[in-house]
């Protein structure tokens, strides 16, 4: 069995490890092929397009529930008194947060969302 951290450990392994070092060339001859595969590759402008197209979402998102919210009868002033309705809002739900399974649910709504997103917020 191999050692946990892969480094031989008995002298017959070093000794054949250093032999087959010691035989092999630097590089490989590929007449250009790992240039041409590199030169193929697509670009990292994917990842920008789907940023991209996530923000437009969000936006048209955003603007079409204020639509709705004022088309349902909602005026422009009530909707610039959102603040102070949001606030006690997030006020009333400090009793729903003291429960355990309320912690729960955020921590994984939280987790799924780092899962889903983390690494685009890293780039």
């Amino acid at each position: 069995m191999e050692p946990s951290n892969l480094n031989p450990r008995d002298p017959d392994d070093i000794r054949l490890e250093s032999l087959i070092r010691a035989s092999a060339s630097p590089e490989l001859p590929d007449a250009g092929f790992s240039s041409r595969v590199v030169a193929g590759l697509p670009k990292s402008a994917g990842s920008a397009r789907w940023w991209t197209q996530r923000n437009f979402f969000m936006i048209a998102g955003g603007g079409a529930g204020l639509a709705v919210a004022l088309l349902a009868g909602g005026s422009p002033a009530a909707v610039s008194d959102i603040g102070p309705i949001l606030s006690s809002a997030i006020a009333s739900l400090s009793s729903v947060i003291d429960q355990p399974g309320a912690i729960i649910a955020l921590a994984l709504g939280v987790g799924i969302v780092a899962l889903l997103y983390g690494d685009e917020a890293l780039e």
